[in-house]
Parts: C-alpha cells; structure tokens; sequence
C-alpha cells in the first residue's frame, strides 16, 4: 500500500505529516504501532521522530492526532502543531491572521509568520501548565533527586502530557538516560513521564534537553520546553510576562509565561520532502 507523506520538522523534532483527509480508506490501520513504528525507524523506514495524522475537524480548521515513534500518543504536541500549521498554510493555501487545530488537549491558536504563501514560523498558545495533575493527585509533583552525589530540583508540570524537569548545572554533560531513571524511581508514577534537563545561563536564556520515555533522547520538545519555562516562573528562575530564549540541541524557542502559568511559545518549522512509503501490510 503506498502512503503520501510530508516530512517536516520544528527545530529538529520531525515528522511525517499524513493527509489523512485524503487517506479514508484503512486510515485507522495508520494510526496502530504496525505501521508507526516501521515508517519511523530512522535505517529502515523514512525516519523520524513520530507520526502527524491531519484530519478535517467540525471545530476548528484542521484536527491532529500525534504519535510517538514507538506507537504511544501524545495529547499535546506543541512541535507537531507548528509543522501542522506550516502545511494547512501553504499546502491547504490557509494564510489567515491566525489557525485553529483540535488536539486531543483542545483547541490550540496558532499565528503563524509568513508572507502570505510561505510561513517561517508561529507562536502556538500552549495552554495552562499544571503542576498537580488532577489524574495524578497522589503523584510527588516536587523535590529533589540525588545524582552523583548532587541534589538536583526537580518539579513535575502537565500540559496534557506530563513531564518531570530536572534542573542541572550543565546540561551538555549531564547522563540523561540514568537522570530519566532516578527521575521516575522518586516521583512513583505508573504512567510515563518524559524527562526536561533545565539549566539557567545566567545571560538571560534557559538550556534545555528532552528525553521521551520509551524513544530516547529528541532534538527539541516545545511542549516540554514550556513546561520547562513553567517551572523556571516557579523558582523564580525567570520573569512572567517575558518571552525567555529557550536553547535546544535543535533550535531555539521563545517562550512566556504569565503570573497563572498561561504559556505562549514561537519556533520555526520546515518542510524537508514529499515522499511515498511504499506499506507491506
């Protein structure tokens, strides 16, 4: 079965991009680990971070769906919505002041930047970051963790999907797999949790990396990014109200906060290729 796909990406977290409004027949066979897992193997398939299924939606001008390359589905996917945008922009000829995409959060506005045929970037209203989890009341939503004989803050954030950040002195050299590890040992949370290494500057932007359970370490996370920025506020790392530089190994954010935890976050996204995977199913 040959299934048309768009590859993309925001600041190195890429995609394939599925028209799924064009793709009603087995659709749902697309969404199952079968076919997610195959296409996303970076040797064996084309290659990526994950799966973005577009879809027409009766709320909004575009719905998503967003899976992780191991099959697991994200209910916010800050990245995949930018990507999402660039493609309703200039492929479904979408340039308006602002787009609206259903996620399984709700549903988002994003602005995008162009000129009218070509979009450089957006700014995604993320949502409100939550640090008691209403699913997850009896979770340790804060603390620290012992690591090599250092204590390190720790603070777990929701934007839909829950993530633990972890504040370092160095990110670039912090063994993120064993601090991901001790990370899920003290919060004791069946479900997963994906993992924010957060270093102040001290110049005025934040560093960060991001490791996906289950998928290992990414380029970029925008969401987690934001979750990140949210637990900065919190340790009154950064201002409210002030987009902060956000340094990723795959580009830069820029994101606010406001004084009830509200975040806003602006990237970039590209369109790599079109293609065609060629299914044996």
């Amino acid at each position: 079965m040959d299934i048309p796909f768009i590859k993309m990406h925001s600041s190195g977290n890429d995609y394939i991009l599925l028209d799924c409004t064009r793709l009603q027949k087995r659709r749902d066979e697309l969404f199952s680990y079968s076919f997610i897992s195959p296409a996303s193997a970076r040797r064996f398939g084309v290659g990526s971070d994950g799966i973005i299924a577009v879809m027409s939606s009766d709320y909004a001008d575009a719905e998503i769906r967003a899976f992780l390359s191991d099959g697991r589905e994200e209910i916010l996917n800050i990245n995949a919505l930018m990507c999402t945008s660039k493609f309703l922009y200039e492929g479904k000829n979408l340039s308006k002041d602002f787009i609206t995409v259903q996620t399984k959060a709700g549903v988002k506005k994003i602005t995008p930047f162009g000129n009218g045929k070509i979009m450089s970037s957006c700014e995604v209203e993320a949502g409100k970051a939550d640090f008691v989890p209403f699913s997850m009341s009896r979770l340790k939503k804060e603390g620290r963790i012992r690591f090599d004989n250092c204590l390190l803050d720790f603070y777990c954030v929701s934007l839909g999907d829950l993530y633990g950040t972890v504040f370092c002195e160095d990110v670039s050299c912090a063994n993120t797999k064993k601090i991901g590890t001790a990370l899920s040992r003290k919060i004791s949370v069946s479900s997963s949790v994906d993992t924010v290494l957060v270093q102040d500057t001290g110049i005025g932007s934040i560093k960060m990396r991001f490791i996906k359970s289950g998928c290992g370490e990414i380029l970029s996370c925008a969401a987690g990014a934001c979750c990140g920025i949210a637990a900065c506020v919190k340790k009154k790392i950064c201002k409210k109200d002030v987009y902060i530089p956000v340094e990723t190994t795959g580009g830069i954010f820029h994101i606010r906060c406001d004084g009830e935890y509200n975040l806003s976050v602006i990237g970039e996204c590209e369109k790599v290729y079109d293609g065609i995977y060629e299914w044996n199913i």
